[in-house]
Parts: C-alpha cells; structure tokens; sequence
C-alpha cells in the first residue's frame, strides 16, 4: 500500500515538474547541422532532464548487464554456504547421535562445500574422525582448531578428551590449564582440573585448587574438605614414617582442625597422645569425637584407655564402655561396644539386653550373629540359636570401610585405595552402597562430561 502511493507521488512530482518546465518563458535559438532552430526554454529543459534520466536507465542497464556473471558467483557461493551449513548441522547432530557413517559422510559434504573454512567444519572433521576410531586424524583436526581464537577452546578440549581416553592424564592436564586460562570462571573445567591434578598427584595444586572452587561454589564444600584432610593424612602418614615427627604432627594438627570427628584422624590423634602418655586428651578425643560420629573403631581405641585393670574390677570395666551410650543414646554403637565388653567378661544377660537395645535402634547382620552367640552361652538351646539366626536375612548389613569406585571392602580407611589407586574413594558404608555419579570420573570410564559440546549418546 506505502509502496503504490509513493509510485502515485513519484509520478505527479513528474508531472508537476514537467509541467513547470514547460511554461517557463523565454525561447532559445541554436544552429544545427545547417539549420536554425527555434524552441521554447521550458519544452528545451524537459527535453534535456529527459534525455538525462534516460542516460542514466541505460547505464544502469549497461551495469546491471556487466554484474551477471559477478551476481552468478555470489548465489553460487550463497548457495553452497547455506547447503554446507545444513550438512554442517546435520553432521554434528549425527556425532550426537553417535552415528558414524553418517558423521563422516556429513563431514566430507562440508569440507566440499565451505573449502578453505576453518572452525565448526574443523570440529565435525574431528569429531567424526573419533567416531571412527581414527584418533590421528581427529588429533591433528584439533590441533588445527588451536590456530582459529575463536576455536582454540574446542581444540584443546578435544585433545584433552583424546588424552583421556589414551590415559594419558599428564598430557590431559596441560590441555586442561590451557583451556583453563581461557576460561577461568567455568566451574566444569575447574572441576576437570581439579580432577587430574589428583590423578597426577598434584597435592599442593590440589589444595590451592580446592580453595577456588570453594569461592566459585562449583562442588560440595564436603568433598572439597575431605580430600584436604586425605592429603594431611597421607602425608602425616609419610613424615611419620621417614621420622619427620614435627612435620608430621603439623599435617596432622590441620587434618583434625578440618573435622574433629573424622576417625580415622582421631586415631592417629589419640595414638599420638597415648604415645605421649597423655590418656585424658586422648580420652576427650574419642569422646567429643563419639557425640558426632561413633564408630566401632573409636569403641577400640576407648578399650586401651580404660583406666580399669584387673579380674575384680569387670563390673566398673563395663560401666567404662556404657559411658559410650550416654555419650550418644540414639547410636546402635554404644549399645555393641558394651555387649562385646559384657561378653568378654561373661555377663550375658547385659550382653543381651544390650544387644536387644541396639537392634532397636539399627538392627544389623553382626546384632544377630553376637545374639547368637549369647543365645547359646544363656540357653544352650538350639532351637533358640536358630530362631535368632533366621533373623540376619531382614537385617541391615553392617557399615565397613568400602571403596565407592569398586566395593571393595578394607580393613581400615587409607587415603589410596588399592590395587586402582584411587584417591579418597574409601568411605565407612554398607558395601555396595554407592552410586558413581561424579561427571569427571564418568569420563576417565569412557563416558562424556556434557559441557564439552558433543559427545555421541551411549
């Protein structure tokens, strides 16, 4: 509608002009060609604007004649780009999907159709490359990715991701920093660092890492906490050995300061203060430490700290361990350390009404299998042993220290789990009782870490 009323004004501005053109006064004489001619000055003025607009139509036409071949250039390259964009796109939902033939047929269309094209057709290059298992290509691809500024970070999290799965993780790590330097506040990459600085037993990195990712509050706080007291107790454990005793007992000092109830801390704690003969922190170690956390191994430590010695005291020898129940009335633990306690002494009745209270409160396989036990020193029945036995099939399984990786089950906490060398994966647990759900360790199994753009679905 704007369009055809300005076609409208157009034309009688035209006219309107012409029309005053041709009723200016005056005549004009000129000579041509032997001939004398006569017009009228305003007939003259819109002959010559005429001639003018039509000299300037048929330069544009003589132009636009010229410009052919240029215009056919220009769609021709339009068009190849939108075509090579589309396999472009087609080929990275094809890496997603997983679909290798179809990755490496898009991937040869874009490199024919957006020639000379570094970036997105780089990536599909080397993503389909990977999904053909040709890691060469797929590194040298990224490689190139590095060149483009805009492209580096894909590069280097290509080559990390390549690094990984050929378990290099030292290589890993330096594709890592670098992509950490470009993007410093990506808490993903912050975590994948963190990650394998451990793998590549970094301690000192790990522990200033750890305070960053802290402040950027990209992982639990917990976790972060307990692997620093992993790495004060591991290297407590070391001075200790090499007879670095005040090195060691700095490290040690930090790891308790971190979780005071932590047990395995507090028994390199009281040990380190029974050694000094200093029995009563060692006692308030456990106790403070039983009120937040009570642990069967904390029960041992309060055995060698009794301060009860000797036959004629069994009945003050149990009152020692009952201290642990007040200490924490709503624990099953109390009420176990004091039936083992009655049991060495004999009292089977209080072994049993402890006992009795505990599977009250966390009914386990070990309850019923001391009950047993006290069963048949009481009744010498059994029947009765039995009835008890049939129990341990509803029970809860009994808490260990298990590896939240493979299940293994160990005797006691150690900051690597063997034979894998994980770091921290030990956790006093039922075994089996984990799920591995970290992102970072998903991808040291082959899995993918979902901010690193495209990974093909499993």
């Amino acid at each position: 509608m704007i369009k055809t009323l300005w076609s409208f004004a157009k034309v009688a501005i035209f006219i309107g002009v012409s029309i005053w053109l041709v009723s200016q006064p005056g005549e004009m004489d000129f000579n041509f060609l032997s001939y004398d001619v006569n017009i009228q000055t305003g007939v003259f003025l819109l002959i010559l604007a005429v001639f003018i607009l039509l000299a300037l139509y048929i330069l544009r036409l003589i132009r636009a004649v010229f410009s052919v071949p240029k215009a056919i250039v220009e769609y021709r390259d339009g068009y190849r780009h939108r075509v090579g964009y589309l396999s472009l796109t087609r080929g990275l939902v094809a890496v997603a999907a997983g679909d290798a033939a179809k990755a490496a047929h898009y991937s040869k269309e874009t490199q024919k159709l957006l020639k000379g094209q570094t970036g997105l057709p780089l990536l599909l290059e080397a993503q389909a490359a990977r999904l053909r298992g040709n890691e060469g290509v797929a590194k040298d691809r990224f490689e190139a990715l590095l060149e483009n500024k805009d492209m580096a970070f894909l590069g280097m999290r290509g080559l990390m991701r390549s690094a990984l799965d050929a378990g290099d993780y030292k290589q890993a790590l330096k594709h890592a920093r670098s992509a950490l330097k470009l993007h410093p506040s990506q808490g993903w990459i912050l975590k994948i660092v963190y990650a394998l600085e451990i793998k590549n037993r970094h301690w000192e990195e790990v522990l200033k890492l750890g305070k960053r990712i802290e402040k950027k509050n990209v992982m639990p706080s917990t976790k972060i906490v307990s692997d620093r007291i992993a790495i004060h107790l591991m290297r407590y454990d070391y001075d200790k050995e090499q007879g670095d005793n005040n090195t060691a007992l700095r490290e040690l000092k930090m790891a308790y300061k971190l979780n005071p109830s932590f047990v395995p801390t507090v028994q390199r704690m009281a040990a380190y203060c029974m050694d000094g003969k200093k029995n009563k922190k060692a006692t308030k170690l456990v106790e403070d430490a039983w009120k937040v956390n009570p642990h069967p191994a904390l029960a041992q430590i309060w055995d060698q700290l009794s301060p009860v010695k000797g036959k004629d005291l069994n009945v003050r020898k149990l009152a020692w361990f009952e201290k642990l129940i007040d200490l924490d009335a709503h624990s099953a633990e109390g009420h176990i350390a004091a039936a083992k306690a009655a049991m060495k002494l004999e009292f089977w009745g209080e072994a049993k009404a402890h006992l009795m209270a505990a599977e009250k409160l966390y009914p386990t396989t070990q309850i019923f299998h001391m009950r047993a036990v006290v069963e048949q020193n009481i009744t010498h029945n059994d029947d009765g042993v039995e009835t008890v036995l049939e129990r341990v099939g509803e029970a809860m399984p009994s808490k260990v220290w298990t590896c939240k990786e493979t299940g293994m089950v160990y005797d006691e906490w150690s900051p690597i789990a063997m034979p894998h060398e994980g770091f921290n994966t030990i956790s006093w647990d039922v075994p089996m009782a984990h799920v591995i759900s970290d992102d970072v360790l998903s991808m040291f199994r082959g899995g993918g870490v979902s901010e690193l753009l495209i990974e093909p679905a499993a």
